[in-house]
């Protein structure tokens, strides 16, 4: 019996309105980032969207921006591991000449049907348009 757990009906009331009480902040939590989602620019919600899979595939940067932030491939790779398992290969990560991963990342992200808006030199050199325009592919494709 419920109750039994508890000495009065009053105990069992108060317990009642504190699981309330949490359930109403937490779900007031929610919406509230669901509203903030639905205002942020679309490059923020990508960059948004970005982070929350690079950080699941172990990625221990932050990227806030499609120029510097991605030069190296790194994020790309990460991000490629996490939503293309299927298609990516641990020497994806492991390349560390940021040239050879940038092709390599071109490459993951063709067998996904992704339009190749960026180049290796694109991604290299830090073209924030057009990295813009490769995650929104990447997006566009796996989301």
């Amino acid at each position: 019996m419920i109750t039994a757990r508890f000495k009065s009906s009053r105990e069992l009331v108060c317990t009642c309105l504190c699981i309330s009480k949490v359930w109403i902040i937490m779900l007031h939590d929610v919406i509230q980032e669901a509203e903030e989602l639905v205002n942020l620019a679309p490059d923020k919600m990508l960059l948004k969207w970005m982070n929350f899979h690079i950080k699941k595939a172990g990625y221990k940067k932050t990227v806030t921006n499609f120029s510097t932030d991605v030069k190296d491939g790194e994020a790309y790779a990460y991000l490629l591991s996490a939503l293309a398992p299927e298609h990516s290969s641990t020497t994806l990560i492991e390349t560390t000449d940021p040239k050879e991963r940038a092709k390599k990342v071109l490459e993951t992200a063709e067998k996904l049907d992704c339009t190749r808006y960026v180049t290796s030199k694109d991604i290299v050199e830090g073209s924030a348009n057009l990295n813009l325009a490769f995650v929104a592919e990447i997006f566009q494709h796996r989301y």
